[in-house]
């Protein structure tokens, strides 16, 4: 090891070409810290001819075979694998890379946690980073599962990490076991690319009819809050009637939620995205609303919240888990299960163009100075070499 270029082998289920939240984090961060250090992923692979060995962008890729589940009960991650011969090709890179850290970015998978007792043997210091808060208020059956797997085989890998890093305080707070030293753990919020991330002119509202558009983007399972944007949408029609609500993702409660619009006779003012859509075309999406809006229910992070106020959008989201950080003095934040409030900060962005203008110039502030992927990259960077400095 030299203290100025490192080697470091990242850890994680699924790697490129599958871009999950995670995996998109992973690639990011990873490139960039590629460009000074020797960066090595071990994980499965996605597709069935996806190479085994494959250098992206200075990235050392290892794909393992696995057997994979794409679809699963929505309390449980999907997709799921159990990868085929791991330990022996992570003894060979450990053998043949001797990095100077090993990466965990993911602790519900069991294959994957076993190189807690790698590091061990090889006495290789490993960083944990935490994707996904402990889960609270979700529902009874992803609470307990959660809770259930934090205090057995979670609390056994994070114990054994050398680093724990956080997406926000909220989840270190409530995830990290009691006795973990505080000394030990770091916040890293996720990252966004600032310089695509921004506004951009398009006929986006022409194109839908409309002279105000609210947007939400989330997967559609229940803790993503989005019947409460649905719910809203009458006593916004009776303020602002010239509005679209525009929904883009896909998941489990999507018949629920196109079922909930009929109820309230809103097929005319949402219009719902649920096909594979470009990072252009998202750009263009989030440029054009006046309003981002996401009433989690539970929210360890919330990357697109980044990306809305990038783009100059103004964010509305609830007083959960890691969103008041993300989005600190930025728009508003709203108590969860409440379609009243989300109505009200909505009709009063929509009425006050130029308090949304504000707001969005002020989001894009917000989103340079403190999630800009090149400052994220270099604090990732110093928490390593500050832990080889014994500066903890």
């Amino acid at each position: 090891m030299h203290m100025e270029r490192l080697t470091l082998l990242m850890v994680d289920p699924f790697v490129y070409p599958f871009m999950g939240g995670i995996e998109k984090y992973l690639y990011e961060l990873s490139r960039r810290l590629a460009r000074k250090h020797d960066v090595h992923i071990i994980a499965s692979k996605w597709n069935e001819d996806d190479p085994l060995e494959e250098e992206i962008e200075g990235i050392h890729i290892h794909r393992l075979n696995s057997f994979l589940i794409r679809k699963l009960p929505y309390f449980l991650p999907p997709p799921y694998n159990i990868p085929f011969g791991f330990q022996r090709r992570l003894r060979k890179i450990l053998k043949s890379e001797r990095p100077d850290f090993i990466h965990l970015h993911n602790r519900f998978f069991l294959s994957y946690d076993s190189v807690i007792f790698w590091k061990r043997i090889y006495k290789i210091p490993l960083f944990l980073t935490l994707h996904n808060a402990r889960p609270v208020g979700i529902d009874f059956i992803t609470d307990t599962l959660g809770q259930l797997f934090d205090e057995s085989i979670g609390k056994i890998v994070m114990k054994s990490a050398d680093m724990i890093i956080g997406n926000s305080e909220y989840t270190l707070q409530i995830t990290v076991p009691e006795g973990f030293p505080e000394s030990r753990t770091r916040v890293l919020y996720n990252g966004i690319d600032t310089k695509k991330y921004r506004k951009v002119r398009n006929k986006v509202k022409e194109e839908l009819g409309c002279e105000n558009l609210m947007l939400t983007v989330a997967r559609f399972q229940p803790q993503k809050g989005i019947k409460y944007v649905i719910d809203s949408l009458p006593q916004i029609r009776k303020e602002e009637p010239d509005f679209k609500a525009l929904i883009i993702g896909r998941g489990p409660e999507e018949h629920m939620l196109k079922r909930r619009v009929k109820e309230l006779n809103m097929e005319d003012k949402v219009i719902f995205i649920t096909h594979f859509i470009s990072e252009k075309e998202l750009i263009a999406y989030y440029s054009a609303a006046d309003v981002f809006v996401l009433p989690s229910l539970y929210e360890p992070f919330g990357l697109v919240f980044t990306e809305a106020m990038s783009c100059e959008t103004v964010p509305i989201g609830t007083f959960v888990g890691g969103i008041p950080e993300v989005i600190g003095e930025v728009g508003s934040l709203i108590p969860p299960k409440n379609e009243k409030a989300v109505a009200k900060e909505v009709i009063k962005y929509f009425s006050d163009k130029k308090l949304a203008r504000r707001e969005g110039k002020k989001g894009r502030k917000r989103a340079e100075r403190y999630f800009d992927w090149e400052k994220i990259t270099k604090r990732m960077e110093s928490y390593y070499f500050d832990y080889l400095r014994g500066v903890l």
